[in-house]
């Protein structure tokens, strides 16, 4: 059950993202200056926006130590994206 569940959100996913990787190109074309992700997780956006556009800087926001760690293995040499390790809530807090 946990597996079908996990698909069913995969795919939903993957169709937002190809609607708004749609709807960026109607605005933008294939260029857009300037990037920011918010919540980049392990860079599944930031990779589809590579293939789809060009730009001249990502930044990317992540909270998450081990997700940032991820990140940073797969984006160290671009130096057209800036890895963040930060995140806004309630709490001043580090994890």
């Amino acid at each position: 059950m946990n597996f079908i569940i996990k698909y069913i959100l995969k795919f939903l996913d993957s169709f937002t993202e190809k609607q708004i990787t749609n709807y960026l190109k109607i605005i933008f074309g294939s260029k857009i200056p300037l990037i920011i992700d918010v919540g980049s997780h392990k860079g599944e956006y930031i990779n589809s926006l590579i293939k789809n556009f060009k730009f001249k800087k990502i930044y990317a926001f992540e909270p998450s130590p081990k997700n940032f760690d991820q990140l940073k293995k797969i984006f160290q040499d671009k130096d057209n994206i800036e890895l963040l390790n930060v995140g806004i809530g309630e709490k001043n807090e580090k994890r």
